[in-house]
């Protein structure tokens, strides 16, 4: 039965991508394919960065509106931080990512600020000064790398209230929406923020303090071609620190319903309506994330009424 099963559910992550998007553009959705388990970039930690508008920027312009193709490039504050864990070095153990980031709906951020967002730790910075940004974050990575090393080093909570942040409440979703760096991304990501927004709002769960769900938008994560993705974080979740791909407007809903009813050990590799839109998680090698997928069936076969 498991091999059978394995033999299914192994091809899944290489099928066509799913057409049942009604709202979707039918010339969009024949460039992107299925999600295919171990596609996600190993890193370490992730960092999202929501920042300020620059001047040119209208008074309700949503930030994927104004993020420049390469963030890393022509973003001073992003670009500042990246500079800082170079240089940081092998006091952070592991790779880096730091993307932008903006809310589902538009909000003034302070000027001279940003607001940031660290994972997997679970980090969150409001109104951080730019002119902080990079030593709070090098010292937010280096201190989430002594915690793997060292028992009685400092506690997430402790690191948090040092650094003047807080801990992350409920669950994070961040939607690739990165319209000036791919035209996949920038048609089926806003859409869906949207949606899942509405979604999630129906289910009373918009609430992030009380364990509810919060919707964010991202710049280029990685992998346009699985677009419409999604990358989820909830501490305590099986899921936490995963990336989805193929979600869009016409399967929102049974993506969400799947993931708030997720009980198998492995997460989403062990859930059968989860499966084929997994990509991979943080923290994971390549061989690590496909090891997981495949461990997987395991949960399926166990779960399975008998």
């Amino acid at each position: 039965m498991l091999g059978a099963l394995k033999r299914v559910w192994l091809g899944a992550g290489k099928s066509e991508p799913e057409t049942g998007c009604a709202g979707c553009d039918p010339a969009i959705l024949v460039k992107c394919k299925a999600a295919e388990a171990g596609s996600v970039s190993p890193h370490a930690f992730h960092v999202f960065l929501k920042l300020p508008a620059p001047a040119n920027a209208g008074q309700n312009a949503t930030d994927e509106a104004w993020w420049p193709e390469r963030i890393d490039d022509e973003l001073p504050a992003v670009a500042s931080a990246v500079a800082a864990v170079k240089e940081a070095g092998k006091r952070i153990h592991g790779k880096v990512k730091i993307t932008a980031c903006d809310y589902d709906q538009p909000k003034l951020q302070p000027p001279g600020t940003c607001d940031a967002f660290i994972f997997p730790e679970g980090l969150v910075f409001q109104a951080l000064p730019l002119d902080r940004l990079a030593h709070t974050v090098v010292e937010a990575l280096v201190g989430a790398t002594t915690r793997r090393s060292d028992s009685t080093a400092q506690s997430v909570q402790q690191a948090a209230a040092a650094l003047g942040g807080e801990c992350a409440q409920g669950t994070h979703m961040f939607v690739c929406c990165h319209t000036s760096r791919d035209g996949r991304c920038g048609s089926l990501g806003p859409p869906l923020v949207y949606a899942l927004t509405q979604l999630v709002e129906q289910k009373g769960l918009e609430n992030n303090s009380l364990g509810g769900i919060r919707i964010l938008k991202t710049s280029h994560v990685g992998g346009h071609v699985y677009a419409g993705n999604v990358l989820v974080f909830n501490h305590g979740k099986q899921y936490h620190g995963d990336w989805f791909g193929g979600i869009n407007t016409g399967n929102a809903a049974t993506f969400l319903d799947a993931l708030l009813a997720c009980k198998a050990p492995s997460g989403a590799p062990g859930d059968s309506a989860l499966r084929a839109w997994w990509r991979g998680r943080i923290a994971m090698s390549k061989e690590e994330q496909l090891e997981c997928f495949a461990k997987g069936l395991a949960d399926i076969e166990d779960m399975s009424p008998k």
